[in-house]
């Protein structure tokens, strides 16, 4: 069973290479990922996406909203 989600806490120095990897590798290339990070500023998100990442979060989660991005992901076919 491989993971619906790839939540990744990203510090912002390594995104790219991190993300990069991930998205190369046939196990985890097709599972979305989010990362999270505690840079909160709209250029962060620009980073984080550019990265290679599918959405952003800050470290200060508000569940709602990360299982809002999530639901989005993945369709909404998979969660509550």
């Amino acid at each position: 069973m491989s993971p619906r989600v790839l939540l990744v806490e990203d510090n912002g120095a390594n995104a790219d290479r991190l993300s990069r990897r991930l998205k190369g590798q046939a196990a985890t290339a097709g599972i979305p990922t989010i990362a999270l990070t505690a840079h909160a500023m709209v250029a962060d998100r620009a980073k984080c996406v550019d990265a290679g990442y599918d959405e952003f979060e800050t470290t200060l989660i508000d569940l709602q909203r990360l299982l809002q991005k999530m639901r989005a992901l993945l369709g909404a076919r998979t969660m509550p």
